[in-house]
């Protein structure tokens, strides 16, 4: 987190579509390269949902008006 607010990104956009994979599928086969994708994928997010660097300013969850997953935004800290 810390290069992409150093290289100026203010929001953090996060798709269930894209985090679920990481927490909800199972594991590739330790020790090949979808294995280490899907390990930083999943440190990635678990980053971004826990760290007291970014605050949620929304979440637009799957409804009548939103069929798609659900979307978060972040905001880093000043």
């Amino acid at each position: 987190l810390s290069v992409l607010k150093a290289g100026g990104v203010e929001y953090i956009l996060t798709s269930s579509d894209n985090y679920e994979r990481y927490f909800a599928a199972t594991a590739p086969k330790a020790g090949t390269p979808l294995s280490f994708i899907h390990q930083n994928g999943r440190r990635f997010y678990e980053t971004v949902f826990n760290s007291p660097e970014l605050a949620l300013v929304r979440e637009f969850k799957p409804s009548t008006w939103n069929l798609g997953p659900t979307i978060r935004i972040y905001k880093f800290r000043n």
